[in-house]
C-alpha cells in the first residue's frame, strides 16, 4: 500500500508553450513557468524526465491540474535519484513543483519549497532563474490574496531584469546566459496540422505551424523579455486584487516586452493579456474595444488548447461582453460553444463563470431545445473543491495498472483526438477562403475520432464500470428523465458568489429558479445551524430561512411530488436537507425544548440526498447486489498515538512538514462504543459468521483492502471520517483505522484506496464522527481544504465507483444511546424490504416525534445519498 505515485503513461497532450505552468484556480490561468527546456538545466536532463515534464506543461495547457501534479511529483523522483543537491536541475525541480503546489492551494508545502530553492538560487547568482524564481514567488503570494507583498516581488524580478536588458548583459550572454531551446510549441501528438491545411492555418497566425516542435532557440533577451512580460501580469493582477496602481499601464509594459519575444512563445500569456485587457474595457463600458481583446484571446487560446477548457472560458467571458452589448445572438452563439466543450471535459465551472448565461436561458420561452440547454449547463457547475477530488482521483486510476487504467487512458486519449479534430473543423469552416477539401479530410478525421471514443467509453464501461461516478460526464436530458420514476422530483441547487440557482426535473419538464443567496450567506447560516446542533436551542429559525431561500422556490414540484432527490452545493452539503423546515413555525414556541411538532422537510417528504446529475443516473441503472452475505461492519478502531507519527510518515513516504499533522491525526479519540455497534447489527442483519466483524486492534486499513468485501450487501464503518488535507500529506478524504504493527498500512483508509476495492454493495453505512462537517473549523483545526460536506462527496463517490449503490453518511457523532436507537431501526427497516430513503425517514421520525429526542442532534445526522429509493435485494437479512 506504498504512496509512491506511478508514472502515467503520456496522454495525447496537446500545445505546451514557452512559461506554461497554469494556475489552479477554477476560472483563471495563474502562473505559468517556462518548460525546462528552455534553461540550462533543461537541457541537460535525461530524456524520459524532459519527457515527464512535457506532459505535465501540456496538462497544465488543459488546465489538467492534478494530472500535472501527479507527474511533477514523478519527475522529482527521478530528479532526486539522478540531480545533485543544490544543482541548478534540482533547484529548478523544486521552483516548478513550489508553484504548482501554490496553484492548487497547497501554500504550506510551497512555502517550504520556495524558501529552499529561492535561498539556493540566490547564492547561484545566475540572472534568468533569480528573476524567474522572484516571479514564480510573486504569484505564489497572490495565489494567497497578498496582493501588496506580490508588488513588492515583481518589483524585484522587474528591477532585476531590465537592468540587464538597459545594460546589455543579455545580449552579451554574461553571467551565464546563452541561447536556449525554444518553446515547446505543438506536441508531437497534441495538435499537429495536416500538410494540406498547415497553409491555410498560417494565414492566421502568421507563422508555419506545420511542424511538431519548433526548432528556433530563444537567446537570454527573450528568456527575459518573456519573464519580465509576466511580472507585469502578475502586478497587474495584483493590482486589480486590491494592491492599486494602474493595472493597464502593467498590461502595456507586459504587452512591450511580449514584442521582444518570437510569436509562437508564451501563448498562454499573449491570451491572458487579452483576456485582462477585455475584463478592463468591459469594467470602462468599452464593449466594443472589449469584445475586440476577447475575440483576441479566443484566437490565442485555439492555437494551443483549441476545443480544451481554456478556449471554454474565455468564450464564457466573450459571451458576458456580447450579452452586457447586446448581441443575443452572438452571445448565445459564444456561450453554446463553450458549454460544448465543457460538456466533453468532464471538469465543471463555477456558477459565477455561467450565472450570465442562465439568466439569459431564463428569459427564453419554455422549449425542449431550452430545457436540454438548461440541464447541460447545470451539469457544468461544479464546486471546485469537489472537482479537485474528483480529478485527482481519476488521475490515479488512469495511472494504475491494469485493464481499468488501460481503458481510462485510452478514452482520455480518444477525448482529446475528438476535442482537436471538432475545433479544427470548426476553424477550416470559419475561414475565408473555404479550403474545401481540408475540410473533408478533417471531417473524416472526426468521425474516425468520434467512433475510436465510442469504442473506448464501451471499453471503459466493460472494464471500468463506475467510471461515471469519477468522471461524471454529461447526461441527456430525456434519458435522465426516463429514469426518473413517476412521483420523483430531481432538484439541483447551485450557488455563486451573490447568488444562484435551482432546478427542479421531472419525468416530464425542467424548471429554472433563481436564488437570492450566494455561497458565503449559504456558508454563514449553515455554520449557525450547525452549530446550533449543539446547544439545547436549535436554530430553528435559520433551518427555516435555508427552505424559504434554497427549495421554496420550485415549491409547486415539490407539493406534486412523492419523492425528492436533492442535489446540493458547497456549504449546503454539510447540512442534511431533512433538517430544513418547510413550513410555518405554528407549531413550535421560540427557546423550547420540544421540537416534536416543528415541519421539518424530512418528515413532510421522503428526501435523499445525491450528489450529481451523472452520479444518480449512472446508479439507477446499476442492477442490485447479488452479493451472498448480508453484512459486514467495522469499528473500535484503536487511535495510533501521536508517539507513531513518525511511523506512519515513513509507511507514506510523507515529508516532515507532515509530522505535525499526522501527530494530530494520531490523537484522534477512539469510539469504543462502535465496538458494540456493530456487533449488535451484524446479529440484527442475520449476518453471525465471525468474519462479519473487525474491531478494535484488526481493523486495520490493510484488513479492510484484503478483505473481500464484495461477498457484502452491507458494509458498516463506525469510525472517524477525516477531511484531505495537503496533496504531500492527506489529499483525500478518508475513514480512520487501526494502525498495523507491521507492513505497509498507515491508520487510513483513503478514497483513492477505497476506489479499489471491488464492492457488490447496496448500502455501506459510514457511522462517523463529522464524515460531512463543517472543514477546516471543525476537523484537527488547519489545513483543509473546501469544506467537509465537499469531502464527503468524494469519499462518496469512491464508495460508488468501489461498486457501493446507496451511502448512509453521518454529519456529526450522535450519542450511542441515540445512534442505537437510530441504527437499529434503519436496519429493522431495511430487513422489512423498505428503501434506505424510506427506512432512515422511519428511523428519524422514531427520534424526532418524541419530545425527550425531538431535537435534531438527536435523529437528523444521517443522510441517505445515492439512488436511496431503491430497496437492497432480499432487505438486510
Amino acid at each position: 500500500m506504498t504512496r509512491r505515485t506511478k508514472p502515467r503513461s503520456p496522454l495525447a497532450a496537446a500545445v505546451a508553450c514557452g512559461l506554461l505552468l497554469l494556475g489552479g484556480c477554477a476560472e483563471r490561468a495563474a502562473a505559468p513557468a517556462p518548460a525546462p527546456g528552455e534553461t540550462a538545466g533543461g537541457a541537460s536532463q535525461a530524456g524520459g524526465l524532459v519527457d515527464l515534464q512535457r506532459q505535465a506543461f501540456a496538462d497544465n495547457a488543459l488546465m489538467r491540474f492534478e494530472d500535472a501534479e501527479t507527474l511533477y511529483r514523478e519527475a522529482a523522483q527521478r530528479s532526486a535519484s539522478g540531480i545533485a543537491p543544490g544543482s541548478p536541475e534540482q533547484l529548478e525541480q523544486e521552483l516548478y513543483l513550489a508553484l504548482n503546489k501554490s496553484n492548487l492551494g497547497e501554500f504550506q508545502p510551497a512555502d517550504a519549497l520556495f524558501a529552499s530553492a529561492l535561498a539556493g538560487i540566490e547564492r547561484s547568482g545566475s540572472l534568468i532563474p533569480r528573476v524567474r524564481g522572484a516571479v514564480f514567488h510573486a504569484q505564489h503570494l497572490l495565489n494567497q490574496g497578498r496582493a501588496v507583498e506580490t508588488v513588492a516581488e515583481t518589483q524585484r524580478a522587474i528591477k532585476l531584469g531590465e537592468a540587464a536588458i538597459a545594460e546589455g548583459a543579455a545580449e552579451r550572454g554574461v553571467d551565464g546566459l546563452a541561447e536556449q531551446p525554444a518553446a515547446f510549441v505543438m506536441g508531437p501528438q497534441g495538435l499537429e496540422i495536416p500538410q494540406e491545411t498547415a497553409k491555410l492555418l498560417a494565414g492566421e497566425a502568421g507563422l508555419d505551424v506545420s511542424g511538431g516542435l519548433a526548432t528556433d532557440r530563444l537567446t537570454p533577451r527573450e528568456q527575459l523579455s518573456i519573464l519580465l512580460a509576466q511580472a507585469y501580469y502578475v502586478e497587474a493582477s495584483a493590482g486589480r486584487g486590491g494592491a492599486g496602481g494602474d493595472t493597464a499601464e502593467r498590461l502595456a509594459r507586459a504587452r512591450g516586452h511580449l514584442e521582444a519575444a518570437p510569436e509562437i512563445n508564451a501563448l498562454w500569456l499573449r491570451a491572458e493579456l487579452a483576456r485582462l485587457s477585455a475584463d478592463l474595457a468591459f469594467e470602462r463600458g468599452d464593449l466594443d474595444l472589449a469584445d475586440d481583446e476577447s475575440a483576441s484571446a479566443v484566437r490565442i487560446a485555439r492555437r494551443f488548447a483549441a476545443g480544451e477548457r481554456p478556449e471554454a472560458l474565455l468564450r464564457l467571458q466573450q459571451g458576458r461582453i456580447r450579452l452586457e452589448a447586446g448581441d443575443v445572438s452572438g452571445a448565445r452563439d459564444a456561450f453554446d460553444r463553450a458549454l460544448a466543450i465543457l460538456a466533453r471535459g468532464g471538469r465543471g465551472v463555477s456558477f459565477d463563470a455561467l450565472a450570465p448565461y442562465l439568466e439569459l436561458l431564463a428569459e427564453e420561452p419554455d422549449s425542449p431545445a431550452r430545457s436540454e440547454a438548461i440541464f447541460l449547463a447545470l451539469q457544468q457547475l461544479r464546486n471546485p473543491a469537489t472537482s479537485d477530488t474528483l480529478a485527482r482521483l481519476a488521475a490515479r486510476l488512469a495511472a494504475g495498472d491494469g485493464p481499468a487504467a488501460e481503458a481510462i487512458r485510452a478514452l482520455q486519449d480518444a477525448e482529446l483526438a475528438v476535442n482537436r479534430e471538432a475545433a479544427r473543423l470548426d476553424r477550416l469552416s470559419a475561414a475565408s477562403p473555404r479550403d474545401v477539401n481540408a475540410i473533408r479530410l478533417t471531417r473524416t478525421r472526426l468521425a474516425s475520432a468520434r467512433a475510436a471514443q465510442a469504442a473506448a467509453q464501451a471499453a471503459v464501461a466493460q472494464a471500468a464500470p463506475n467510471f461515471q461516478q469519477i468522471g461524471d460526464r454529461s447526461v441527456d436530458l430525456a434519458a435522465f428523465q426516463a429514469s426518473l420514476r413517476p412521483g420523483e422530483l430531481f432538484v439541483q441547487v447551485r450557488l455563486g458568489r451573490e447568488g444562484g440557482a435551482v432546478a427542479a426535473v421531472t419525468r416530464s419538464r425542467v424548471t429554472l429558479a433563481p436564488l437570492d443567496i450566494g455561497e458565503a450567506e449559504a456558508a454563514a447560516i449553515v455554520g449557525r445551524v450547525r452549530d446550533s446542533v449543539y446547544s439545547p436551542f436549535f436554530d430553528v429559525r435559520g433551518a427555516q430561512e435555508l427552505y424559504r431561500r434554497v427549495l421554496a422556490p420550485v415549491q409547486a414540484d415539490i407539493d406534486a411530488a412523492e419523492a425528492v432527490i436533492v442535489a446540493p452545493d458547497g456549504p449546503l452539503l454539510s447540512l442534511p436537507p431533512a433538517l430544513y423546515v418547510a413550513g410555518d413555525l405554528s407549531g413550535y414556541a421560540d427557546r423550547s425544548l420540544d421540537y416534536s411538532r416543528v415541519r421539518w422537510f424530512g418528515a413532510e417528504s421522503a428526501v435523499s440526498v445525491t450528489l450529481s446529475v451523472a452520479s444518480f443516473h449512472h446508479l439507477r441503472q446499476v442492477a442490485p447486489s447479488a452479493a451472498p452475505e448480508p453484512y459486514r461492519g467495522f469499528g473500535g478502531f484503536v487511535p495510533f498515538g501521536p508517539g507513531q507519527a513518525s511511523v506512519v510518515q515513513a509507511r507514506r513516504e510523507a515529508p516532515p512538514v507532515c509530522l505535525e499533522v499526522l501527530a494530530n491525526l494520531g490523537a484522534l479519540a477512539p469510539l469504543p462504543a462502535t465496538d458494540g455497534e456493530v456487533r449488535r447489527l451484524a446479529r440484527l442483519s442475520g449476518a453471525a459468521a465471525p468474519q462479519a466483524v473487525l474491531t478494535g486492534p484488526a481493523f486495520t486499513d490493510s484488513a479492510v483492502l484484503a478483505g473481500d468485501l464484495g461477498r457484502a450487501r452491507i458494509l458498516h464503518f463506525a469510525t472517524h471520517g477525516i477531511l484531505p488535507l495537503s496533496a504531500d500529506c492527506l489529499p483525500e478524504p478518508a475513514l480512520a483505522t487501526s494502525l498495523a504493527p507491521a507492513g505497509d498500512g498507515d491508520g487510513l483508509l483513503e478514497a483513492g484506496e477505497i476506489v479499489e476495492l471491488a464492492l457488490d454493495a447496496d448500502l455501506v453505512v459510514l457511522s462517523a464522527c463529522d464524515t460531512g462537517g463543517r472543514g477546516a473549523g471543525s476537523a484537527l483545526g488547519t489545513g483543509f481544504r473546501g469544506s467537509g460536506g465537499e469531502a464527503l462527496s468524494g469519499l462518496v463517490r469512491a464508495f460508488f465507483y468501489a461498486g457501493a449503490r446507496n451511502v448512509v453518511a453521518s454529519h456529526w457523532l450522535v450519542p450511542d444511546a441515540e445512534t442505537g436507537r437510530l441504527m437499529d431501526r434503519l436496519y429493522e427497516g431495511l430487513g422489512a424490504g423498505e428503501s434506505p430513503a424510506a427506512a432512515m425517514r422511519a428511523a428519524r421520525a422514531s427520534l424526532a416525534t418524541v419530545p425527550e429526542s425531538s431535537h435534531p442532534f438527536y435523529w437528523a445526522a444521517f443522510s441517505a445519498i445515492g439512488d436511496a429509493a431503491r430497496a437492497p435485494r432480499g432487505g438486510a437479512g
